[in-house]
């Protein structure tokens, strides 16, 4: 009976909070620093098949689109399945951010494999690097940036949350109409990633509205394991935002918009 026991202190607030913050913090840098090294390295193995065989070239391309394929079909489930439950058991937790750090390097690998191929045939001297590792990481830095922005946001109230909500849906209004416009208009890519970053940063800052007294509450809880369970969650949420904003912004810098 003792665990259970509430106790309503600032200090035990401070503590909560204290400890949600740092478990989100670290094991959304794990994942998503993780999910780059692995896709870069994904990609290399790519480049090498390609370059190094014969019939590698064939090959590389359907491992590529396999994984891409892949990693939105698995995505897809586990946003089905996956849901924002707050009393999700720690091991599930766990198990959805592994599921999510391996469908994410799918999608990314394959992605960047073929654009990095794409921007040296497209590209007369073969000089041109906008795709090279160290650009990649580069990149990979903004979504990471805009976030914690928009998190910083919500978290401490600097914009109104109505205002935010209302740019949320018409924001998600113009996805929706772009997403109708890309059938019969094919070079609205550019405009959808765009939105679909702005969109993700809006949907971010407003989520962190919650998120800040989701926290506090922590201090009517003795269990570690739902801190640790809730931290794992919301730095899951974080990453899967983060890497869908990368990948618009590789497609943003994409030669085929």
């Amino acid at each position: 009976m003792e665990n259970n026991t509430k106790i309503f202190t600032k200090d035990k607030t401070f503590v909560g909070a204290r400890k949600v913050i740092f478990i989100t913090v670290f094991t959304y840098a794990f994942l998503f620093m993780l999910t780059i090294l692995l896709s870069i390295a994904g990609t290399s193995i790519l480049e090498n098949i390609l370059y190094n065989s014969k019939t590698g070239q064939q090959k590389a391309y359907y491992i590529a689109l396999g994984l891409i394929i892949f990693g939105f079909i698995s995505n897809l489930i586990l946003s089905i399945f996956s849901g924002h439950r707050q009393n999700t058991s720690l091991w599930k937790s766990s198990l959805f951010a592994v599921f999510n750090v391996v469908v994410w390097t799918a999608i990314i690998t394959g992605l960047l494999f073929l654009l990095k191929v794409y921007e040296r045939q497209s590209t007369i001297t073969g000089t041109n690097e906008t795709f090279s590792f160290r650009n990649f990481l580069l990149l990979s830095c903004l979504p990471v940036l805009i976030l914690m922005f928009c998190a910083a946001i919500g978290y401490f109230g600097l914009i109104n949350q109505h205002i935010i909500k209302i740019t949320m849906v018409l924001l998600g209004i113009s996805l929706m109409v772009l997403f109708v416009v890309s059938f019969f208009v094919l070079k609205v890519q550019w405009y959808y990633s765009l939105i679909s970053i702005l969109f993700i940063s809006a949907t971010t800052a407003y989520e962190f509205y919650y998120v800040k007294k989701e926290i506090q509450n922590f201090a009517y809880v003795s269990s570690n394991s739902q801190i640790y369970s809730y931290g794992i969650s919301l730095a899951t949420r974080l990453f899967i935002n983060t890497s869908t904003m990368l990948i618009h912004l590789l497609r943003l810098f994409s030669r085929n918009n």
